[in-house]
C-alpha cells in the first residue's frame, strides 16, 4: 500500500483506493441527558484490519453496538451501509446474518455451558429444534484447531482462563462465517505473551480475507497489528490516519484522542522531600498463602518486601504470579489460607487479619476488578466515595448528608471526574472515571499505604496521565504506594523501584536506574526456587543446568499389576467430577437405609414403595416445572395457589356442570398455561422481577380459589380421572406373582437406559472425551440395571406401575430430552447463566423467559388436577406450601439460585428425598412439628454441601 497524507475523515481518495467495505455516514446516537456521537464518519477497506482510538467515553463502544445491532436502527441516525447495500439492521441477529460479528470486552459467554454449546449459543446446528451433537461436536474441534486452541469442545468454559476463552469468542464468531470482525479491548485482560498470540491470530485472520476492527487503548499493539486508525473524541470523528505513513506516530494518535500534546507520557517523579524514617512505611516479612481450596499449593511462597513513606514501588510479574492474591492475602487476608508471615507498619506489626483492621492499620487497597470490587455501579458518585469513610463524616451513627456531598464535591473538582453531578449513577461513568472514583474512595479514607492493583486498566491514555499524576502526588504528601501492573511501560515510568514475582515468589528487585523491559522480563521469568541475583550478569540466565528434579513415576498400564489402583484413581476422579450428582444418589440411599432399618422393613414394602410414588406425584411434576424455571434464573412462588386453583376449575367444570373429564382436563391445562403465560408476560416483556410477579400471583390465584369453591369443599371426580391420579396399569397375560406389564415395561427401561449409555460412550470415544474405562463403564451398568430391576420388582410384586408414574416418566424423559438436546433448553440454562451473554449472543431471552412460566403453569395445572383426583375433592386449602416444596427439591437436586446450574432429573431426585423423609417420618410416628424441621435441615445440608462443592472445585 502506498503510503499517504493523513486525511481528516473519509473522502475520495479512499474510495479510489478501492474495496471499501463498510461507510458509516454521519452517525449520531443521543442517550437520555447525553450525546453519546454526533455525525461520526467510518469507512474501512476490505481484508484490512482497523483500528478505533479515543478516550473512554469518546463513543468508540457506542459506535460498534450501532454498527452490530446491539443498538438498532430507529434508535440513531445516519446511514450504514455494508458490502454496498445499506443496512437497517433491527438486533445483532440481524447484523451477524450479513457477516459482522462483534466480540465485546466483556465475554459473552456462559460459563456452565460446554466450549461447543458457547461457541453455536444462539444459531446451534439443529433440525426441527433438536440439537445435532455430532456435527456440533466436529465442527467446534475444526473452529478450535483452526483459532490454535487444544482443549475438548466439551470442556466447561468455566474450566479455562481468559485468554482461551477469548479465542473461544473468536472460534464463536468464525462460526458464523464473519467477513467484518469487530473485537472491544480484546487484550485488555490479558498478559503480554497472551496477547501476542491473539494479535497473531488477528493477522492470520486478515490473511484468510477477514476484515476487522479492533477497539484498543494500546497503542503499541495498534501499531503492530493494524493498517489503518480512525480517532473519536467527544463523540465525533477527529481523523483517520494510515498506519503505514511514517508521520503517523504514537504522539500523533494522542494528540487526537486528547486534543492536546502530552509532553510526557508519565509525570516528572518528585520523591517526598521529608526525612527518611526509622523504619519503612510498610513492611511484609515471610508472606505465606495457600490457595483456598488446593490445600497442598502456595500461591504466595515467603515473600518479603518493604517500601518507604514517599515511595512507589511495583511490583511485575505474568499471569499467576501471585501479584493480586498478595495483595489481597495483605489486605485482610482476603484472600486464600494465610500460613504464615508478618504486616508491618513504621517498624510495628500491624494487625490485618480482616479488612477494617488492615484499614485500621491505614492500608487501603485499590482492586483491579473496579466493577464487580470496587464500585456499586448502582448508587451514585457521592456515596461510592463515602462509603469506606461513613463513619468520618457520621454523627452519633447518622451521616451528614451536607459534608459527604461536599467532600464528593472537593474529589470531583481535583480528581477531575467528570461527571455531571455527584448525585450521578456511577455506572454511567467511564472506565477512566470510575477509576477516579475508585481512588477517591481510598483517598478520603485516609490511609498512609495505598496498594494499588492494576490502577490504570481499560483507561484511555488521557485519564492514565491524570491517574498518574494523583498517584505521584499522593507519594509527594509523604504516602507508601505498592503498585501492581501488568504493563512494564507503567512500572519503568512509575515506580522508585519495581519487584518482580513468579509462581508465588520474590525473583528479583531493580531500581529505577537499572531497570529495564529486558531485565523485568528476566526476571519475571525466572525459575524461583534458584536464588535471582540483585544485579544481573551479562550471561545471566544463559546458562543450561541439569534437570535433577525426580522423575514422576509412569503411568500404571491396565494390564500391569498397578491396574487395580490406577482404576480406583479414574474411579475416585469420576467422583470428584461429579460429586453434587452423586451425592445426591447417596444421600437418597442413605435415608432410605436410615428408614429401612428404624421401620423394621416396612419402607420398601412394595405397598409402601406404590403409596410412596403416589404420595409424590404432584410434588414431583411441579419440582420438573420448578427446576426449570430457576435454572433460567427465576422463582415462582404461585404454583401452590395455581395448583389450588386449577384443582377448583376442574371441580367446577366436572361436578357442578358435568363436562367430561377429558375435555376438562384440556381446558383446566389451558387455564394454567394462560396463567403462567400472564405472569410470563410481566417478567419477560414488562420486566417486572419474577418474585413480585408471583407472589402477586400468588395472593391472587388464592383469592379466585375461595371465590369459586366459596369456602366449600367439591367433588366427586369422575372415575376415569381418579384412576389417572390413583390407579395402576392394567394386567395382562397369565397370572403370575407379579405384575407382567410392570415386568416388560422394565425389561424395556433397562433396554433404553443401557442402550443410551452405550451410543454415549461410543460419542465419547469418537471424539476423544476420555470415556470411563471398560471395568468401571461395565460397574456403573450393572448399578444402574441392579436399581431398575429391584424399583420394578418392587412395583410389579404389589398392584403393577402406578399410572402416574408412567406420566411421570415421560415428563423426565421429554423434559430431560429438551432440556439437553432441544435449541429452547440449552438458552435456558444460556439465559440462566449470563444473560448478558446469551442477549449478545442472539438468544431470544424475552420469548424462552415467557415459555418457562407457560410451561409452568402448565405443569402446575396437571399437578393440581392429579392433587384434586388423587383427594376426589377440591379444597380452598389446597396446595399450601407446594411451591416451598417445589423450591426445596429442585434445590436439593442441584439447582443453584445464581440460576444456569440443574437437570430435570436431579429435580426429581430431590423430590424423592423430601418424600422419603416424609413416608419415612410418617412411618415411625415424627409429628409434624419436628417433620418441619428435619426438612428445612436437610434444604440446608444440601446447600451447604453445594457451596463446599463449589469452593473445593473453586468456583
Amino acid at each position: 500500500m502506498t503510503p499517504k497524507a493523513p486525511t481528516t475523515g473519509p473522502g475520495p481518495e479512499r474510495d479510489a483506493a478501492g474495496g471499501l467495505v463498510l461507510d458509516m455516514r454521519s452517525i449520531s446516537k443521543t442517550f437520555p441527558g447525553v450525546k453519546a456521537l454526533s455525525e461520526v464518519n467510518l469507512r474501512v477497506r476490505r481484508g484490512e484490519v482497523h483500528a478505533l482510538c479515543g478516550e473512554n467515553g469518546a463513543g468508540k463502544s457506542t459506535l460498534m453496538k450501532v454498527l452490530s445491532g446491539v443498538h438498532p436502527h430507529g434508535s440513531y441516525e445516519g446511514e450504514i451501509r455494508y458490502e454496498g447495500e445499506e443496512c437497517r439492521f433491527r438486533d445483532i441477529r440481524a447484523s451477524e446474518r450479513s457477516g459482522i460479528v462483534i466480540i465485546h470486552q466483556e465475554l459473552a459467554l456462559v460459563p456452565q455451558l460446554s466450549i461447543a454449546e458457547n461457541i453455536f449459543l444462539g444459531h446451534e446446528p439443529a433440525r426441527r429444534g433438536v440439537i445435532a451433537w455430532p456435527a456440533t461436536l466436529r465442527r467446534a474441534a475444526e473452529l478450535l484447531r483452526r483459532v490454535g486452541l487444544d482443549e475438548h469442545p466439551q470442556t466447561r468454559v468455566a474450566d479455562i482462563g481468559v485468554s482461551k476463552q477469548q479465542l473461544v469468542e473468536i472460534a464463536k464468531a468464525l462460526a458464523k462465517d464473519v467477513g467484518l470482525l469487530i473485537l472491544d479491548e480484546p487484550t485488555a485482560a490479558l498478559n503480554d505473551e497472551d496477547s501476542a498470540q491473539l494479535l497473531r491470530l488477528i493477522g492470520e485472520l486478515k490473511n484468510q480475507g477477514i476484515t476487522s476492527i479492533i477497539i484498543s487503548h494500546k497503542l503499541g499493539e495498534i501499531a503492530q497489528v493494524a493498517d489503518s486508525v480512525t480517532v473519536l473524541r467527544d463523540g465525533r470523528t477527529v481523523e483517520t490516519l494510515d498506519l503505514k505513513d511514517p508521520g503517523t506516530t504514537e504522539e500523533r494518535i494522542i494528540r487526537s484522542m486528547v486534543g492536546r500534546s502530552l509532553d510526557s507520557r508519565f509525570p516528572d517523579r518528585t520523591p517526598c522531600a521529608a526525612p527518611p524514617a526509622p523504619a519503612p512505611a510498610l513492611e511484609i516479612r515471610d508472606w505465606t498463602v495457600g490457595h483456598p481450596v488446593d490445600h497442598q499449593r502456595k500461591v504466595v511462597d515467603g515473600v518479603s518486601l518493604r517500601v518507604e513513606r514517599g515511595e512507589i514501588v511495583g511490583i511485575a510479574g505474568l499471569m499467576g504470579a501471585g501479584r493480586t492474591e498478595l495483595a489481597m492475602s495483605v489486605f485482610g487476608r482476603s484472600y486464600g489460607r494465610y500460613l504464615s508471615g508478618t504486616v508491618l507498619r513504621d517498624g510495628a506489626e500491624a494487625r490485618t487479619r480482616t479488612v477494617p483492621e488492615a484499614v485500621d492499620a491505614g492500608i487501603a487497597y485499590v482492586t483491579e476488578d473496579r466493577k464487580h470490587y470496587g464500585l456499586d455501579l448502582q448508587d451514585s458518585v457521592s456515596r461510592n466515595i463515602s462509603l469506606a469513610s461513613l463513619s468520618r463524616l457520621a454523627r452519633r451513627g447518622v451521616v451528614d448528608a451536607h459534608q459527604e456531598r461536599v467532600v464528593a464535591e472537593e474529589f470531583r473538582r481535583t480528581m477531575n471526574i467528570r461527571a455531571r453531578t455527584v448525585f450521578e449513577q456511577v455506572g454511567r461513568l467511564s472506565g477512566g472515571n470510575q477509576q477516579k472514583v475508585v481512588l477517591s474512595k481510598w483517598i478520603l479514607a485516609g490511609p498512609e499505604v495505598l496498594i494499588l492493583d492494576e490502577p490504570t486498566r481499560g483507561v484511555d491514555v488521557g485519564a492514565k496521565y491524570e491517574i498518574y499524576t494523583v498517584i505521584d502526588r499522593l507519594a509527594a504528601e509523604g504516602k507508601a504506594v505498592l503498585m501492581i501492573s501488568s504493563e512494564l511501560p507503567e512500572l519503568l515510568g512509575m515506580c522508585d523501584r519495581v519487584y518482580t514475582m513468579a509462581a508465588g515468589r520474590i525473583t528479583g528487585e531493580s531500581s529505577r536506574a537499572e531497570a529495564d523491559q529486558e531485565l523485568l522480563m528476566r526476571y519475571m521469568t525466572h525459575d524461583p526456587a534458584v536464588p535471582a541475583p540483585r544485579h544481573p550478569t551479562p550471561h545471566e540466565g544463559l546458562t543450561d543446568e541439569p534437570d535433577l528434579s525426580p522423575t514422576p513415576p509412569a503411568a500404571a498400564d491396565p494390564g500391569s499389576r498397578g491396574a487395580a489402583p490406577a482404576v480406583a484413581r479414574l474411579l475416585v476422579e469420576n467422583v470428584r467430577r461429579n460429586t453434587r450428582q452423586y451425592g445426591m444418589l447417596f444421600a437418597l440411599g442413605l435415608i432410605v437405609l436410615l428408614f429401612q432399618v428404624w421401620t423394621g422393613g416396612d419402607l420398601l414394602l412394595p405397598r409402601n414403595v406404590s403409596n410412596l410414588v403416589l404420595q409424590n406425584s404432584y410434588i414431583l411434576i411441579l419440582a420438573i416445572g420448578m427446576m426449570i424455571v430457576i435454572i433460567s434464573g427465576h422463582i415462582d412462588l404461585s404454583v401452590g395457589s395455581l395448583t389450588a386453583l386449577v384443582g377448583a376449575v376442574a371441580a367446577v367444570l366436572m361436578v357442578e356442570h358435568r363436562l367430561a373429564w377429558p375435555v376438562a382436563v384440556v381446558v383446566t391445562l389451558l387455564i394454567g398455561a394462560a396463567a403462567g403465560a400472564v405472569q410470563g408476560f410481566f417478567i419477560a416483556y414488562v420486566g417486572i422481577p419474577s418474585f413480585i410477579v408471583t407472589l402477586a400471583g400468588m395472593l391472587l390465584f388464592r383469592g379466585l380459589t375461595e371465590i369459586f369453591l366459596q369456602g366449600q369443599t367439591l367433588g366427586p371426580f369422575p372415575e376415569g380421572l381418579q384412576k389417572v391420579a390413583n390407579g395402576f396399569l392394567p394386567e395382562v397375560g397369565p397370572v403370575t406373582n407379579y405384575h407382567n406389564l410392570t415386568l416388560l415395561l422394565g425389561l424395556g427401561v433397562i433396554a433404553l437406559v443401557v442402550g443410551q449409555e452405550i451410543r454415549n460412550r461410543a460419542r465419547q470415544t469418537e471424539f476423544d472425551l476420555a470415556p470411563l474405562p471398560k471395568n468401571l463403564f461395565v460397574l456403573k451398568l450393572v448399578a444402574l440395571v441392579a436399581a431398575i430391576t429391584v424399583a420394578t420388582l418392587l412395583l410389579a410384586s404389589y398392584k403393577g406401575a402406578p399410572v402416574v408414574l408412567i406420566v411421570l416418566a415421560v415428563l423426565l424423559v421429554c423434559f430431560g430430552y429438551v432440556m439437553r438436546n432441544v435449541v429452547v433448553g440449552r438458552h435456558v440454562y444460556a439465559i440462566g447463566g449470563n444473560l448478558p451473554a446469551a442477549k449478545l449472543s442472539g438468544v431470544k431471552d424475552r420469548k424462552v423467559t415467557f415459555a418457562v412460566f407457560l410451561n409452568m403453569g402448565m405443569l402446575a395445572a396437571l399437578a393440581g388436577l392429579v392433587f384434586a383426583a388423587r383427594f376426589n375433592a377440591a379444597s380452598p386449602k389446597a396446595g399450601i406450601n407446594f411451591e416451598l416444596e417445589a423450591i426445596a427439591a429442585a434445590f436439593i437436586g442441584g439447582a443453584s439460585m445464581s440460576g444456569g446450574v440443574g437437570t430435570v432429573l436431579g429435580a426429581v431426585i430431590g423430590g424423592l428425598v423430601l418424600g422419603v423423609l416424609n413416608n419415612g417420618m410418617n412411618l415411625v410416628g415424627i409429628g409434624t412439628d419436628w417433620q418441619q424441621v428435619i426438612k428445612g435441615l436437610a434444604l440446608l445440608a444440601a446447600v451447604g454441601f453445594d457451596v463446599w462443592n463449589k469452593r473445593r472445585a473453586g468456583s
